[in-house]
């Protein structure tokens, strides 16, 4: 069961000192208590909308997430439309949309933060049932007062209204941990015979393993600078990304190989991608595809839509989001934004912030 404690910063232990019990309770207890739960929230749409008005791309729609939340462990969520992230640190945090629709077009979701930022987007098209649309992404907040929320923009000729469909439509996050990384390592912990323990053991095997296991290195890279365009048909190619939002552990660098975030501690990671392309003509039919790619040799998650443009003139801006879980053994693997199309035209990749073409990952755990 998720508490509404934070963690306790641990103190490091003078050579032969002993410990009061209140030092075990708050650092040792407590903390373990606290990496045990997880502070999360999901709240549902609750009932399904109004219809989103026909033909009205680029406006949007912020959902009141209504209905009676799946869970919310402290508060999160008050009955409306925005989730709060209460805590500075990384947080996970996916959506999902379901909306009705007869006709072939396109529909836009967002994640929103704070009303001025995005976080991640998604849009669906030549769809001529109901969709369904997710998002999945990470954030590092630095206060805890930010909040989140989901948004809707419909370019479809038709009236749509989102679909509460049994709470396909959600907005869930997760608190996964600090924002920091203090260079600790895990160290396997040793069987202590009775009696009293060493300072070095504690500052070991209990501060710097509580350290390991709260920390979560983060990194969320994007283009700032033109990528160039990606060729007629062109192969998989991995987008420099020459700008960072944070890199908290030394995972990125925006002039060496930037196209790779390193995956920095053994174990378990969560990385997310988004990709804007821009075509210049409307009308041009292509096959965008955005994966992430592993060490250049491998990818996980690859997803190839049909983006052709209707109804629109100018430039034609096209989201995709992919998520993956990495494992690896080492410090050095790297993870890359890949991206490809098929079409009479080049496309050219979006960039200037962090809300258009770019990709993050955070450490989990293992």
């Amino acid at each position: 069961m998720a508490t509404s404690s934070f963690y306790t910063p641990i103190i490091t232990a003078a050579t032969n000192e002993y410990l009061p019990a209140g030092v075990y309770n708050s650092q040792v207890r407590g903390n373990l208590n606290h990496l045990r739960s997880k502070v999360s929230v999901a709240a549902t749409l609750g009932e399904d909308t109004s219809p989103i008005d026909a033909s009205n791309g680029g406006t949007w729609t912020t959902l009141a997430m209504v209905g009676a939340d799946d869970w919310d462990s402290v508060d999160l969520h008050e009955g409306d439309s925005r989730v709060l992230l209460d805590r500075p640190g990384v947080w996970l945090i996916t959506a999902g949309c379901r909306f009705d629709t007869s006709t072939q077009g396109r529909f836009q979701m967002r994640l929103r933060l704070n009303n001025s930022k995005t976080l991640c987007r998604q849009d669906s098209q030549s769809l001529s049932v109901n969709g369904q649309m997710t998002l999945s992404t990470i954030h590092r907040s630095t206060v805890s007062t930010d909040y989140v929320e989901l948004q809707v923009s419909n370019f479809l000729a038709d009236e749509v209204p989102v679909l509460d469909s049994n709470g396909r439509t959600r907005v869930r996050a997760v608190f996964l941990g600090v924002d920091e990384s203090n260079g600790s390592s895990w160290t396997a912990p040793t069987t202590q015979s009775t009696g009293t323990f060493a300072s070095a053991t504690w500052n070991q095997q209990v501060r710097d393993n509580l350290r390991h296991l709260h920390e979560r290195p983060a990194c969320r890279a994007y283009a700032v600078s033109a990528p160039g365009a990606l060729g007629t048909g062109s192969s998989w190619v991995a987008v420099d990304l020459d700008g960072e939002d944070y890199d908290t552990d030394t995972m990125h660098s925006t002039s060496t190989n930037p196209s790779r975030v390193t995956l920095t501690r053994p174990g378990i990671w969560f990385v997310s991608a988004v990709s804007e392309a821009q075509q210049g003509a409307a009308t041009v039919v292509n096959s965008t595809g955005l994966r992430i790619g592993v060490n250049g040799t491998v990818f996980r998650n690859a997803k190839i839509v049909d983006a052709s443009g209707s109804g629109s003139t100018g430039f034609y801006n096209y989201f995709m989001n992919v998520s993956a879980i990495v494992f690896t053994s080492t410090t050095t693997d790297y993870v890359e934004l890949e991206m490809r199309q098929d079409s009479s035209v080049s496309l050219v990749v979006g960039y200037g912030s962090s809300q258009t073409t770019h990709l993050c990952a955070t450490w989990l755990g293992g």
